[in-house]
């Protein structure tokens, strides 16, 4: 068999279109029509006269190549735009770039500028596309005519559809100039069936295969959009068959818009555009640009709230679980992901009615070698269906290092990244401190909310439970649970489900003894949990013992309960808000030692909280004032005139109006 045979007749017999080559020419006249086939008697005939030549595949109804010079520019194109390329066929060029061979047959072809190329002259080394789409390319097999370097196949997988809309919006949103003719995007708010209507344009609608076709004639005195020197451009039959349309495609991000002549099969897009006086540029999408969208509340869809595990997690939803370090909350967590990926039944008794499903975890604080592990082991998990996230950075000489995940910049990786875990039902930070990212502070509205946002999106787009875990500030007892979330207030206004894990307060010598208590919405019982270490081996050998869970009984403590019975026996609020209103007035006639302050309480028959200073200072609105080696304290506001005024510290005056 001649060498040509050897390169065409496989790719004849996946459906190309083949021809005979010289290097990287076509040999044969009417290569594009005539002078391709997939026939292989056809191929065996040319075989006679260039059996010793290359073979090229030409483009054809349902396959689509795709000419890539800079590999590292794809990459970083296919990341941001979420494509698949290697997925699909793929050969190595004998020059060092790649062939991407789609299952498409699509008309609107755009080659992709390269915008740092100037010339030939002043830019020797740059391409000035980026990515052509070519009616010929050299097929796999072949010899490059300059560096005697074969075409190679790097993928042999069936060719997949060419994600055309994920690439251009991409590439235009990021500024990239795309060539003039062919497919282009334009903004929600530019409807092109209305605009178009309303330039004059005479147009007769049809819908066909998902797309919107806007066909009319280009006879004078209607719309003559292209050149008049072009007799079938305006042969004056407006009862014939349509000459040229516009195609129309809405979509979530704005309309595909391409124009294309009938008569010459030309797409010119933006010529057509510009002889209805629009341009092009006033209407595309661009780079960095917010759109508003306002829709009608009867075209919103329904949803009903699906539980994972009834009353307590729910899909689409975010949960924050918050408490002291020593509340057992991460136990806690991981043995939910332990009835998640088991289908067991759920701590209160309930049926788990979905099976065992997958989990995703951001661990940070956590080892997961010698502390996850062995804890998801003994709480009996799947280990097959929990996946750990992380990432890594590639550095120029192609060394690996890892880094922290950042929520603010990382979500969209994380979902493509998750994307294969088909049965995907929760995805847990703990803690979310160690993910915000570089320069978040965790006490910045500015900087906590737009990411719990994001992360409640995940989570909807999704359909995934997200949790969410934090620690407690340092405020008094008595003060609302909710003003307890360490953090930005964020964690308290936009999770939905929020869970305090505190200690029992129904068996408070038992260091081990916690509960779980649903702040938002306060529909779930309690429940009572305490932490047990149970002796884990390793091939073999006793190591370190590993923190379960063992499930109690529900409770009729809520989540104030427990968060207040940290440091002192439960009192309700209403007994602390009487003991800083005695010595509020206790201290309006002078300053006193925390002694006499103290004893008064006691004699008074009230509640004292020997936590004295923080006390003083946010409950009764105290300050410290020091005279010699002696400490009193004193209102941080003075009465004049029957006026309340703050107390400057620095001059002893008044600085502002209560």
């Amino acid at each position: 068999m001649s060498r040509f045979l050897d390169i065409a007749l496989p790719l004849a017999a996946l459906g190309y279109k083949v021809t005979p080559a010289d290097g990287k020419v076509p040999r044969l006249k009417n290569w594009r029509v005539t002078g391709c086939t997939s026939d292989p008697d056809q191929l065996a005939q040319w075989s006679a006269d260039f059996s010793n030549c290359n073979a090229g595949v030409v483009r054809s109804p349902g396959h689509l190549q795709m000419d890539l010079d800079n590999f590292d520019w794809w990459i970083r194109t296919i990341d941001e735009a979420n494509i698949k390329p290697f997925q699909t066929r793929m050969v190595r060029t004998g020059g060092g770039g790649l062939h991407l061979y789609w299952d498409d047959d699509i008309g609107e072809l755009v080659n992709i500028k390269n915008p740092r190329f100037i010339s030939k002259e002043k830019t020797p080394d740059q391409r000035e596309f980026l990515v052509e789409f070519p009616y010929f390319v050299v097929a796999p097999g072949s010899v490059h005519p300059i560096t005697g370097k074969k075409y190679e196949w790097m993928n042999e997988a069936p060719a997949i559809k060419m994600p055309m809309r994920s690439l251009l919006i991409s590439l235009q949103t990021r500024g990239i100039s795309l060539d003039a003719r062919g497919l282009w995007l334009v903004r929600k708010d530019w409807n092109p069936i209305e605009q178009l209507a309303a330039t004059g344009l005479k147009f007769v609608r049809r819908d066909e295969n998902g797309a919107v076709w806007l066909d009319y004639h280009n006879v004078e005195g209607q719309a003559c959009l292209l050149k008049k020197t072009d007799i079938h451009h305006s042969n004056g039959r407006p009862d014939g068959p349509r000459q040229s349309t516009f195609r129309v495609v809405e979509h979530e991000f704005g309309w595909d818009v391409m124009h294309q002549c009938f008569s010459c099969q030309q797409v010119r897009t933006k010529e057509a555009l510009a002889a209805l006086n629009v341009d092009l540029k006033d209407i595309l999408i661009s780079p960095g640009e917010t759109y508003i969208s306002v829709d009608c509340a009867a075209d919103i869809p329904e949803k009903k709230r699906f539980p994972l595990w009834p009353l307590y997690l729910y899909f689409r939803e975010l949960h924050h679980f918050g408490g002291a370090s020593v509340e057992g909350k991460s136990p806690t967590l991981h043995d939910i992901v332990a009835r998640v990926t088991t289908g067991r039944d759920w701590p209160d008794g309930t049926k788990n009615e979905l099976g065992a499903r997958s989990v995703a975890l951001l661990a940070g604080e956590d080892n997961w070698n010698d502390t996850l592990i062995p804890r998801l082991m003994e709480m009996g998990a799947n280990l097959e269906k929990v996946y750990r996230i992380s990432a890594t950075m590639l550095s120029k000489d192609a060394r690996r290092s890892e880094r922290m995940v950042a929520l603010c910049s990382d979500l969209e990786k994380i979902d493509r990244a998750t994307a294969r875990i088909k049965d995907l039902a929760l995805i847990a930070v703990d803690p979310i401190t160690s993910y915000l990212g570089p320069g978040k502070k965790i006490n910045a509205e500015e900087d906590v909310r737009p990411i719990l946002q994001e992360v409640v999106s995940f989570a909807a787009r999704r359909e995934v439970v997200a949790v969410t875990v934090g620690h407690l500030n340092k405020k008094d007892n008595g003060t609302d649970v909710l003003v307890r979330l360490l953090g930005a207030a964020g964690f308290g206004g936009v999770c939905r489900y929020l869970y305090f894990f505190s200690p029992d307060p129904l068996d408070r010598e038992n260091k081990y003894a916690h509960q779980m208590a649903q702040r938002r919405p306060g529909s779930a019982p309690t429940l009572r949990y305490t932490t047990v270490a149970v002796p884990h081996k390793f091939d073999g050998e006793p190591t370190e013992p590993a923190i379960v869970v063992k499930w109690g009984e529900k409770s009729d403590c809520d989540a104030q309960d427990g968060v207040d019975s940290r440091k002192a026996p439960r009192e309700t609020r209403s007994e602390i808000r009487e003991t800083a209103d005695f010595v509020r007035a206790f201290l309006k006639s002078g300053e006193k030692a925390v002694s006499h302050i103290r004893a008064a309480v006691l004699e008074n028959g009230l509640k004292w909280d020997d936590n004295n200073t923080t006390y003083l200072r946010n409950k009764v609105g105290a300050e410290k004032v020091a005279v010699g080696s002696k400490i009193s304290w004193r209102l941080k506001t003075v009465i004049q005139d029957g006026i309340e005024f703050n107390r400057d510290q620095s001059t002893g005056g008044t600085i502002q109006m209560m």
